[in-house]
């Protein structure tokens, strides 16, 4: 008799411990007022869903309620103030925004609609700050020649307004862009500025910013890598004395060009034409003299452009007067040229020699940075 009532015990407590974990209930924090019935406020506490997301807010996601919930009161701490919502519309998400982003503790707790409120349920969640800045912050900014590229990136397709200031050959310039596409790119004439600022506006009216600097820079092409696709042409050659017109773009310190000194000896002026692997913004050239005999070296030059490789202008003038071996003489433009086609034309020579030599011609090219 004794076992079968131990059996029986065991039982009843195998059933109300299932019972409990299947219900899992609020606990009471009110009197019992006479009732047993538990308030079933949720099927499981477990299951109210609190996401942290961008804006400083909150998204809570209801289960399925009982019907004897009215309400559902959420209590939490926003800095130094301690507030308090009552929510009574579960038809949908409920929505907190927050003063600081961060990490947030929210208790919950129900109130029946015979007014006793329940125990609470904790919930954590972190929060998120704008959602733009979170874009802005990896806007990129790089050269493509002299265009300045921005490109920004917006995973969640959200609707932003993207204001782009720079400065044009026409002054300054606002390009406004309305989009809600994943990716997006812009791109302008970087030579005519310094900066571009990048504003992002949200549609709750957030705004946000980013500057990039840029800048000209000038690159001496000296070697032949960076000379790689160029060629090289002279007015005239003498055979078997220096390596010829390629010698003049080889980025060897040791070969040079000889106009001829015996034979048939062409008058001044002498001249030099460089055909380049693309159009590029020069700035300036550079003359090496022969590096063991720089007394061939020209006097007055003239820097000659074209924009079909046979039709030369002259953009400016210059005067050398060096004849030092293997010296290195550098020729500022006072106004830049975007050119394929160079030609220096050497008028005089500084000796009064029917001849000329050189070693190396060499370009000055501004290229766009951003810093």
């Amino acid at each position: 008799m004794r076992d079968i009532k131990l059996c029986a015990l065991a039982a009843v407590l195998v059933l109300f411990f299932s019972c409990v974990k299947d219900t899992l209930t609020f606990p009471e924090k009110v009197v019992d007022d006479g009732s047993k019935e538990p308030i079933d406020v949720i099927a499981k506490p477990t299951d109210v869903k609190v996401y942290g997301d961008y804006e400083n807010r909150f998204t809570f996601k209801w289960p399925v309620l009982s019907n004897k919930i009215e309400k559902v009161k959420i209590s939490y701490t926003d800095g130094t103030e301690e507030k308090e919502v009552i929510i009574s519309d579960f038809s949908g998400d409920f929505l907190i925004s927050t003063s600081l982003v961060g990490e947030f503790e929210f208790k919950i707790s129900s109130i029946a609609t015979d007014g006793r409120e329940t125990g609470t349920v904790t919930k954590k969640a972190t929060n998120k700050g704008l959602y733009i800045n979170d874009i802005i912050q990896f806007t990129d900014a790089k050269a493509n020649g002299f265009n300045v590229i921005l490109d920004w990136t917006n995973p969640l397709e959200r609707e932003i307004e993207v204001s782009i200031i720079y400065e044009s050959s026409t002054g300054q310039k606002v390009e406004k862009i309305q989009s809600s596409e994943e990716k997006g790119e812009f791109s302008f004439n970087g030579k005519y500025g310094n900066s571009v600022e990048l504003q992002m506006k949200d549609s709750f009216g957030n705004m946000t910013s980013k500057t990039f600097n840029y800048g000209l820079t000038s690159v001496n092409l000296t070697s032949a890598a960076q000379k790689a696709g160029w060629s090289a042409a002279v007015s005239s050659n003498q055979s078997g004395d220096g390596g010829g017109a390629p010698a003049l773009i080889d980025g060897a310190a040791d070969t040079f060009w000889h106009s001829p000194w015996s034979g048939t000896i062409l008058p001044w002026p002498h001249h030099a034409t460089i055909t380049l692997d693309n159009v590029r913004d020069l700035g300036g050239f550079i003359l090496s003299l022969r590096h063991n005999n720089g007394s061939g070296a020209p006097r007055d030059i003239d820097f000659q452009t074209s924009t079909d490789g046979t039709n030369f202008v002259t953009r400016e003038s210059f005067l050398n007067t060096s004849t030092t071996n293997a010296a290195v003489i550098s020729f500022d433009l006072a106004t830049p040229v975007e050119t394929k086609y160079v030609r220096l034309v050497f008028k005089t020579s500084i000796n009064n020699l029917a001849y000329m030599s050189l070693g190396e011609i060499s370009l000055t090219e501004r290229v766009l940075e951003i810093h």
